[in-house]
């Protein structure tokens, strides 16, 4: 329902970037956001069935991070060659600035999700309440756009993200669930470094990089940079991938790194728009979860999860209605022809 609204707003001519009054953009990076979201979940569900099925919960969170991490770096060093072999390496990343912040970001978003799964591990009552904190980066982000790019949001759009980011929390809260200072600063914590990642990558891309692979290689291969030395700790201590206790699991981890994967990469393509309404909805992963859970797990459904699901749908489409204005400095077409006559 997310992408037929999205793809409806970006072929409808009333929502088009040719309409008059404000100016409008185009709805194409909401559309690899909603795309964001569906991997996002993908990975999620399978972690969640990891956590489901294993003796150790928070030592296969941990581990199943750690097989994330490998996946994305796996992915970077293929389109590293890929691209060694073709177009050139980071030919269109337009200076080393672009390059460490890349690569930053890709640390950041590699901490975060360290950070969550250390969260989940030393305080699994509080899962719930973890999960709810989470969505807030889309409104942190969306607060430093306005403030440092200058990425102003019209009224619908704040509408929508204040809607879209309510939708996760409500769902999160659903779950029986402790409260504790643990838990929300783990959420909190992993919250502001993914935020900060998303933020990152957008700023690069406002710097004059031509081409969002270049970004994306760099953030995968960050992973891969974490996961290398992620591995060599475990094994080193003998602590090995403790927690995936079969074949099987380990291959749903591997499975939820290349969603991550791609999903990172839908996002990159998102970032070619505005970065906070693109979090707000990539945020919106859970009402995928709930969806796979519905067709493969049967789970009870709380009305407190049914609303947030609804909640996540009226803000993504609310988002994807939305005008966006562009920059006040670009002039109509009509405007630059009567300037050129005169």
């Amino acid at each position: 329902s997310l992408a037929v609204v999205v793809i409806w707003s970006h072929l409808d001519p009333k929502h088009s970037s040719m309409a008059s009054a404000p100016k409008m953009a185009s709805a194409t990076p909401l559309a690899w956001a909603v795309l964001a979201s569906i991997c996002w979940a993908l990975n999620s569900f399978q972690l969640g069935i990891i956590a489901e099925e294993v003796t150790s919960p928070g030592d296969a969170n941990l581990s199943a991070a750690f097989v994330v991490w490998t996946s994305c770096g796996v992915l970077g060093l293929v389109l590293l060659l890929y691209k060694a072999m073709t177009t050139g390496v980071l030919k269109g990343i337009n200076g080393r600035k672009n390059m460490a912040q890349s690569y930053a970001a890709g640390f950041c978003s590699a901490g975060g999700m360290l950070v969550l799964s250390l969260a989940l591990a030393s305080d699994p009552e509080s899962a719930g309440f973890i999960a709810s904190v989470m969505p807030l980066s889309g409104l942190f982000v969306s607060v430093i756009a306005w403030i440092i790019l200058s990425e102003k949001l019209t009224g619908p759009q704040m509408v929508g993200i204040v809607i879209a980011v309510s939708g996760p929390i409500v769902m999160a809260l659903a779950d029986k669930s402790v409260a504790s200072l643990t838990g929300i600063a783990g959420g909190a914590g992993a919250a502001l470094l993914l935020g900060t990642s998303n933020f990152m990558r957008r700023v690069v891309m406002t710097q004059g990089c031509r081409d969002p692979m270049d970004v994306q290689m760099l953030v995968w291969l960050a992973f891969g940079t974490a996961a290398v030395a992620a591995l060599v700790v475990v094994f080193a201590t003998g602590r090995g991938l403790r927690g995936l206790d079969s074949a099987r699991h380990l291959l749903f981890a591997i499975g939820a790194g290349f969603a991550q994967a791609f999903g990172s990469l839908s996002f990159q393509f998102a970032l070619k728009g505005q970065v906070g309404p693109a979090t707000a909805i990539g945020n919106t992963m859970g009402v995928g979860v709930l969806l796979l859970q519905i067709l493969f797990l049967h789970p009870p459904l709380p009305a407190m999860k049914i609303m947030g699901m609804c909640l996540c749908i009226l803000g993504a489409s609310v988002l994807a209605l939305s005008p966006k204005r562009l920059p006040e400095t670009q002039a109509e077409p009509e405007t630059n022809l009567i300037a050129q006559q005169a």
